[in-house]
């Protein structure tokens, strides 16, 4: 086995597919949540709102779909 050290920095992380290397970031599950909301908001449907409240029963949108429902 070769010791790291005698890689460059740039080429200990280019690798073959699934032997390691650099990996990208985890998505913002956050902005994912807000971007469904910003698609049940478009859709205004009674259905699509409800959808959103199960799926998200403790995020503060499902607070504003509850909200809706209610008018």
């Amino acid at each position: 086995m070769i010791p790291m050290a005698f890689f460059s920095p740039a080429e200990a992380g280019n690798g073959p597919p699934g032997t390691g290397g650099i990996m990208t970031p985890a998505p913002d599950g956050e902005a994912a949540v807000r971007k469904e909301y910003a698609g049940v908001v478009a859709k205004n449907t009674r259905e699509a709102y409800e959808l959103f409240i199960r799926r998200h029963p403790n995020h503060p949108l499902a607070d504003e779909a509850r909200a809706w429902l209610k008018r």
